[in-house]
């Protein structure tokens, strides 16, 4: 049956059958448990930031590689947010005013 030391029996009769429960009261046993569940809550929370970062990802949301991606495909938030972050000076600027006109 599986049983050890640290396992509590119920023996429940219940007319005809009777049936064997065992509890686990073991500190060990609870504290695996506590630790599979802590386990289980730190890979939703990895996938949760996964799934964030993949959202901001333009190439998966526009579905183009990098070669193909242009900035006629952003949208102008998108296209603000890569000029405020990516542009070294204001030639890069004019380029990429010639790009999307």
């Amino acid at each position: 049956m599986g049983e050890t030391s640290a396992d509590e029996l119920a023996v429940k009769s219940g007319g005809e059958e009777a049936r064997v429960d065992i509890y686990r009261t073991s500190n060990i046993t609870k504290s695996y448990e506590d630790e599979k569940k802590m386990a289980a809550e730190v890979a939703q929370y990895e996938k949760s930031i996964v799934d964030q970062y993949h959202k901001l990802d333009l190439y998966r949301a526009k579905g183009k590689q990098r070669s193909k991606i242009s900035f006629n495909d952003l949208t102008l938030p998108e296209n603000l947010n890569y000029i405020k972050y990516n542009l070294k000076n204001s030639d890069e600027a004019f380029n990429l005013f010639e790009i999307t006109s």
